[in-house]
C-alpha cells in the first residue's frame, strides 16, 4: 500500500471509528466538550502591545513554539537563532563554517528556499538567493519562535513549502520597568555583551498622560576570533581563523487604549565576517533592517480589524584583500502591507452540540526589488505580489474543520493555494488530525535575471502534502506524532549542459515527526524531538542533498530543589544528525554525528545570575556541509545583572 494512501486511510478509519463509537455509545458518559463560550485562536496575529501574537492553531498544522525561557535555557554558543531551531522536530541546519557563516534551514526535507520567514509578521529574506540570512537573526532579539511544519501558502504566501518560521521580537506589556546587563566570554576569543530595558508607563506620576505606552530596547555586541571555516583542500581555502563581529539593536514601542492599539518595531543588524575564498572576495559586511507598524481595532467584542505595514532591507558589501578586485554590493528590499478583518461566532449550538467559528478575510501586497552587482538589461529586478485570502474554521462539539484559500497575482500570473484540516478531540487529552495543503516557491532573482546564468521562463516550484497526526496534552507534557507525504513538481535545478536553471526536477518526501515537551516532576523540563525522513529526488533516483535521514534532539534540565538549591539549575543536550549527501548526484557522503552539551546557571540573588555552557563536550569533528568546519569543544560563561 502506498505511503500516502496509508496516511489517508488510517486517519479516515480512526475518525470513522470514533464517530461510530460516539453513535453506538450515546448512553455512556461522553468526553468533556469544549464550553460554548470557547473561541478559536486567531489564525494569524502579528501582535501588538495589547493583543500579543498567538500560535498557529495546533489543530490545523504541526506547530512548535520556543519561548524566551526555552531560548535562555538552551543558551546556544552561536548567536544565530539556527541553533535553537535545530532542537525542533523535522528541522535541520547546514552551515558553511563557524559563527556568522552562511547557513540554511530545512523543514521536513525542504530546501532552504522553501521555508518562509517572518519577523513580527514582516517577511524577511533575500530576493536574490531566496533564503533568509540566518546568521543575521540573533537569538537575543526574539521573545518567541514559532515553527509551522508543512505547507502553509494559503496563509503565508510564497515559499511556505516545507514550513514557516515566525520570529517575534521582545516586548513588554504592563510589566514593571527593568534593565538587564550581561557580559560573557569563552573559547575562540569570544565576547558577548547585552543591554536590555523594557517596561510600561504608569498611570500615575509626571508621565501619567502616556499611560498605556510600553517599550523595549535591546543592544547586543558579539565578537569572536572564529575558527578556520574550511578544511585544507576545500575550494577557496585560506589558512587562519575567520573572525566575526556583529552588532544588533531591537526596539519596540506600543500604545494601547480601550479597544485599539498601535505598535512599531525595528530590528537592525550589522556584521563583519571573514570567509575563505582565495583569489576573490573574502570579507562580507552586512546591514539588515526590518521595521513595521501594526494597528489593531476591536470593532466589536467579536470582530477585529488589523492593518500592518512593513519594510525589510538587506545590504551586502563583498570585499577582497586584493585592491584590484572591485567591491561588490548586493541590495534587496521588500515593502509589504497586510489588511485583515476577523470575526468570531460564539455561544451557538447545533444538534445540541456547542458551535463556534472564526472567519478571516485578508489582503496582502508585497513589492520586492534587488540590486545585483552586475547590470541587468531590463533594469532593476522588481516583483509585485497581491493576494486575497479567506480562512474559515468551525468547531462543532469535538470536531474542528479548517479551510483556507488564497488567490495570488504575481507579475500578472495567478497562483491558487489552499489548506484543509479536520481535527477530532478523541478525549480531552488526545486529538487526531488529518490535513492537505499545496504550496509554491518562486524562482529567485538570481535564477531569473543574473546575466549568463538565468532563465526568465522559469515556473514556480509546486508541492502538495497530506498529513496525519495525533496530539496529546497530558498533565506531564505534550506529545505530537505526525506522518506526512509531500510531492514537489517543477523543481528548479541546473542543467549540466547549458549551466542554466530549468524546471525538470521532481521530489517525493516522506517522513515522521515525533516530539515531547513537558516537565517531569516539579523541576525537570524535558524536550525530545525525533525526525525520520525519506527525501528522494525522483528525477534521477537520488537522495536530496543535505537532508539527514534521521535527527534526534534531547534536552534535559533540572532545578535542584531537593537539596534546597532552588537557585541552581543544570542541563544537558544531545543532538544527532543522520547521514546524508552533500551534492545532488550523491557523490559526496556526509556521515552521521552526535554532539553533547552541558550547561549550568546559578541565581546568586534576585538581581545577579551566573551561567556557563560547554558545547560539543567530546570535541566531535563533523560537517554539515562538505569542506566546512564546525565548532569543536566550546566553553562560554556569562554574568547577568537585573535592576
Amino acid at each position: 500500500m502506498k505511503f500516502r494512501h496509508f496516511i489517508l486511510t488510517s486517519a479516515l478509519t480512526v475518525s470513522a471509528w470514533q464517530v461510530a463509537q460516539a453513535a453506538d455509545d450515546s448512553s455512556l458518559p461522553q468526553p468533556e466538550q469544549l464550553p460554548s463560550s470557547a473561541t478559536l485562536p486567531n489564525i494569524l496575529v502579528t501582535g501588538d502591545t495589547q493583543h500579543l501574537p498567538q500560535s498557529f492553531d495546533q489543530r490545523y498544522a504541526s506547530t512548535q513554539v520556543l519561548t524566551r525561557a526555552d531560548l535562555d535555557r538552551l543558551s546556544p554558543i552561536d548567536p544565530s537563532i539556527t541553533q535553537a531551531l535545530a532542537t525542533l522536530p523535522g528541522v535541520t541546519v547546514s552551515q558553511n563554517g563557524g559563527p556568522g557563516a552562511l547557513a540554511s534551514v530545512s523543514i521536513r526535507g525542504s530546501s532552504g528556499s522553501q521555508v518562509a520567514v517572518f519577523i513580527d509578521g514582516i517577511r524577511v529574506g533575500s530576493a536574490t538567493t531566496g533564503q533568509a540570512a540566518w546568521a543575521d537573526l540573533p537569538t537575543t532579539a526574539f521573545d518567541r519562535v514559532e515553527v509551522i511544519s508543512g505547507p502553509a501558502a494559503a496563509s503565508f504566501g510564497a515559499d511556505a513549502v516545507g514550513g514557516v518560521v515566525q520570529l517575534f521580537t521582545n516586548r513588554a506589556a504592563n510589566q514593571p520597568n527593568q534593565t538587564t546587563i550581561s557580559t560573557g566570554g569563552g573559547s575562540n576569543k569570544t565576547f558577548d555583551t547585552q543591554v536590555r530595558t523594557s517596561g510600561s508607563i504608569s498611570s500615575t506620576g509626571p508621565l501619567a498622560a502616556l499611560a498605556g505606552l510600553t517599550y523595549s530596547l535591546g543592544l547586543h555586541d558579539y565578537n569572536t576570533a572564529g575558527i578556520d571555516a574550511t578544511r585544507p583542500g576545500a575550494y577557496g581555502h585560506e589558512d587562519g581563523r575567520n573572525p566575526y563581529h556583529a552588532q544588533d539593536v531591537d526596539a519596540r514601542l506600543g500604545y494601547a487604549h480601550d479597544n485599539w492599539s498601535i505598535s512599531t518595531f525595528a530590528l537592525y543588524h550589522r556584521s563583519d565576517l571573514s570567509y575563505d575564498n582565495a583569489g576573490g572576495d573574502n570579507r562580507q559586511l552586512d546591514h539588515q533592517l526590518t521595521t513595521g507598524v501594526a494597528f489593531h481595532l476591536d470593532i466589536t467584542p467579536f470582530t477585529q480589524f488589523d492593518q500592518s505595514v512593513g519594510y525589510a532591507t538587506d545590504r551586502q558589501f563583498l570585499y577582497a584583500n586584493n585592491p584590484a578586485i572591485p567591491t561588490d554590493e548586493i541590495d534587496s528590499t521588500r515593502f509589504s502591507t497586510s489588511t485583515s478583518l476577523t470575526h468570531q461566532e460564539r455561544g451557538l449550538t447545533l444538534f445540541s452540540l456547542p458551535l463556534s467559528g472564526e472567519t478571516k478575510l485578508a489582503y496582502d501586497f508585497t513589492r520586492e526589488q534587488a540590486f545585483l552587482p552586475v547590470d541587468i538589461p531590463t533594469g532593476v529586478p522588481t516583483r509585485n505580489d497581491s493576494a486575497v485570502s479567506l480562512h474559515q474554521s468551525v468547531t462543532l462539539g469535538a470536531f474542528t474543520m479548517f479551510l483556507a484559500g488564497r488567490h495570488e497575482i504575481i507579475q500578472g500570473q495567478s497562483v491558487n493555494t489552499g489548506n484543509v484540516a479536520l481535527a477530532y478531540a478523541i478525549t480531552p487529552v488526545y486529538t487526531a488530525r488529518i490535513s492537505y495543503g499545496n504550496a509554491f516557491r518562486l524562482p529567485t532573482f538570481n535564477d531569473l535575471y543574473y546575466p549568463g546564468y538565468a532563465n526568465p521562463n522559469l515556473l514556480p516550484e509546486r508541492s502538495d502534502t497530506v498529513e496525519a497526526a495525533l496530539d496529546a496534552a497530558t498533565s506531564f507534557g505534550t506529545f505530537t506524532a505526525a506522518v506526512y507525504d509531500t510531492r514537489v513538481h517543477d523543481l528548479i535545478t541546473y542543467d549540466s549542459v547549458t549551466f542554466l536553471p530549468v524546471n525538470v526536477g521532481r521530489a517525493h518526501i516522506q517522513g515522521i515527526d515525533l516530539s515531547y515537551k513537558g516537565t517531569l516532576g516539579n523541576s525537570t523540563p524535558v524536550s525530545l524531538a525525533i525526525g525520520i525522513l525519506n527525501p528522494q529526488d525522483v528525477t534521477d533516483q537520488t537522495w536530496l542533498n543535505r537532508r539527514p535521514r534521521q535527527t534526534v534532539s534531547l534536552n534535559i534540565d533540572h532545578t535542584w530543589d531537593e537539596f534546597h538549591l532552588h537557585a541552581l539549575s543544570t542541563g544537558a543536550s544531545l543532538l544527532y544528525g543522520g547521514s546524508t549527501y552533500d551534492d545532488q548526484f550523491n557523490a559526496t557522503y556526509l556521515p552521521s554525528y552526535t554532539t553533547v552539551g552541558l550547561r549550568a546557571a546559578y541565581k546568586v540573588n534576585s538581581h545577579l545570575t551566573v551561567s556557563a555552557n560547554l558545547s560539543n563536550l567530546f570535541n566531535r569533528q563533523y560537517v554539515t556541509a562538505y569542506g566546512y568546519n564546525t565548532l569543536g569543544r566550546t566553553a562560554f560563561g556569562k554574568v547577568a545583572y537585573t535592576f
